[in-house]
């Protein structure tokens, strides 16, 4: 199972969603871009609101022109209805977060880009490898439950 990390960003910042998605390079973490993982000639909306729905963590790259972006606005509110966990990176300080995320805690990349990478790394990377281990647990739960059940006279 992977651990299912949505970026949300303005293409104008693509060089930094690029360095992000190079941190998160790991065979257990799936990382949605959409500049990379829709096609051209796709629905924007059938791709980005199914990974939305199914990410585990919604890494907000907020700058002062994704705050102007009328698609991240719409990401973070459908991230905020699905009950997402979002991950705020502030990259400029003229960002401002929008009242509605008052009450999360940011990471402010602004004042240490390469301090806020590997917290950021290091979160996911953990986040990724408990799920991963919890899911091949359970799969031996069950497979143990399945052998046992065929076993029984």
């Amino acid at each position: 199972m992977s651990y299912n990390v949505f970026i949300s960003y303005s293409t104008n910042d693509l060089s930094t969603v690029d360095q992000f998605r190079a941190i998160l390079d790991n065979p257990i973490i799936n990382v949605f871009v959409a500049e990379y993982s829709v096609i051209p000639g796709e629905s924007l909306n059938e791709k980005i609101i199914p990974a939305i729905q199914n990410c585990n963590l919604f890494l907000l790259l907020f700058s002062k022109t994704s705050q102007a972006s009328e698609w991240v606005q719409k990401e973070i509110e459908l991230a905020k209805a699905n009950n997402k966990f979002i991950l705020p990176v502030l990259l400029d300080n003229e960002a401002k977060l929008p009242a509605y995320l008052g009450d999360i805690k940011y990471l402010p990349a602004h004042a240490k880009p390469e301090e806020a990478m590997d917290i950021v790394s290091e979160h996911i990377t953990k986040e990724a490898e408990r799920i991963h281990t919890n899911s091949l647990l359970l799969g031996l739960l069950i497979g143990g439950g399945l052998i046992w059940l065929a076993t029984r006279n």
